[in-house]
């Protein structure tokens, strides 16, 4: 099936990156990773698409130009730390690589009490921080809250992002499920 990106409503039909056809087609892609892990601590490494595609944008100026997609680069780690009977401390880093831009890194610090609260920050190298907040309901149910800020230009538009979660953990036989998951 082909679709005519000239039709697209709202499009100048001069436009040159809506002149082209888009035709459903096979276009494989696969990426690779590395993830190590232990009672205590993990460790991963993984580019997740390793096929680079061309592709046309318009920029700002109103030139088309095409480039091509670069591969992305993961690198995460953490390792949770006994700092008492009671409190444990778990850093984290997930950093991220790709070519022409510069190297980002989410970083954060959680602190796990009585093996049931959780109690955390975040910070992004875009200039965003996160404060954290979970509690261990069950063996395999967890429920939280995040309030993200930026600090960067964007700050702005927005004064920030509540965010809400809940972890299930899908394990039918009691002697599998390790309870608090650290990771």
């Amino acid at each position: 099936m082909r679709m005519r990106m000239s039709s697209v409503p709202g499009t100048d039909a001069n436009d040159p990156v809506f002149q082209q056809d888009i035709s459903g087609g096979f276009k494989p892609n696969f990426g690779f990773g590395l993830y190590y892990w232990g009672k205590k601590g993990y460790a991963g490494l993984s580019t997740p698409k390793m096929l680079q595609e061309d592709l046309m944008a318009r920029a700002e100026s109103g030139d088309v130009r095409s480039f091509r997609q670069q591969m992305h680069y993961f690198l995460t780690a953490g390792y949770v730390f006994p700092l008492s009977k009671e409190v444990k401390f778990k850093p984290a880093l997930l950093a991220k690589a790709v070519a022409g831009a510069p190297l980002a890194m989410d970083l954060s610090a959680n602190f796990l009490f009585m093996d049931q609260f959780w109690v955390g920050a975040a910070y992004r190298t875009a200039n965003e921080a996160s404060a954290i907040l979970s509690y261990q309901i069950t063996d395999q149910l967890r429920a939280g809250y995040s309030f993200d800020y930026a600090f960067s230009g964007i700050r702005s538009r927005t004064s920030g992002s509540h965010e809400i979660m809940a972890t299930y953990d899908l394990s039918f036989t009691k002697h599998l499920l390790r309870s608090p998951r650290y990771f």
